[in-house]
């Protein structure tokens, strides 16, 4: 029995967390229909993504684009145009502006990035925007909805052929707060408790 309707809640995901695999999966997994939040980002984000697929992952660019091919087919609405115009006037980090462009733009409550330090509260305050790393972001989301989750968690584990017990401890390495919230709601044991 679902916890809640789906929500309004609407983030925009910056490259440092669309990159690594697992975390991307599982973000996006929550954003499909019934979907726990609205995830937003711009053709500029998934540049980035894909210059760190390619450089840091060694991905060929017949796989990046593949990715990114599938991503803009499941998820047309969540890209953000128009936000260009914002980027100079934004107060954080420079190289980072145009994330906070993009969610002004789109009405995002929150940037989900692993560089909260490049969107200080006080950059973010008029916009009433708030910056959280991926391990805050999901924990919120758990809280709120954790029969969905954990069925969008077995779904991803059933997928990539996992046990729910490994996949958890994979998404520990980025986001590890939240694999120890859902091991314990389920009562798992992971790797190196």
């Amino acid at each position: 029995m679902p916890s809640e309707a789906p929500s309004d809640l609407t983030a925009v995901l910056d490259a440092c967390v669309l990159w690594p695999a697992s975390l991307r999966d599982t973000l996006l997994r929550l954003g499909e229909t019934p979907h726990q939040y609205l995830p937003k980002w711009s053709d500029e984000i998934w540049r980035e993504v894909a210059r760190n697929l390619e450089a840091r992952r060694k991905l060929s660019p017949d796989k990046i684009s593949h990715l990114l091919t599938q991503v803009r087919k499941h998820f047309p609405e969540a890209a953000v145009t128009g936000y260009e115009k914002l980027v100079a006037s934004m107060k954080n980090e420079p190289k980072d502006r145009h994330v906070l462009a993009a969610a002004v733009e789109c009405g995002a409550q929150v940037i989900v990035t692993s560089n909260v330090r490049d969107f200080p509260p006080e950059s973010l305050s008029e916009w009433d925007i708030e910056a959280q790393d991926p391990d805050q972001f999901l924990l919120s989301l758990f809280e709120r909805y954790p029969a969905e989750i954990i069925a969008k968690l077995r779904d991803q584990a059933s997928t990539i052929d996992r046990t729910l017990p490994r996949l958890l401890n994979t998404l520990r390495v980025v986001i590890p707060r939240f694999a120890a919230a859902v091991a314990s709601n389920l009562q798992l044991e992971l790797l190196g408790n």
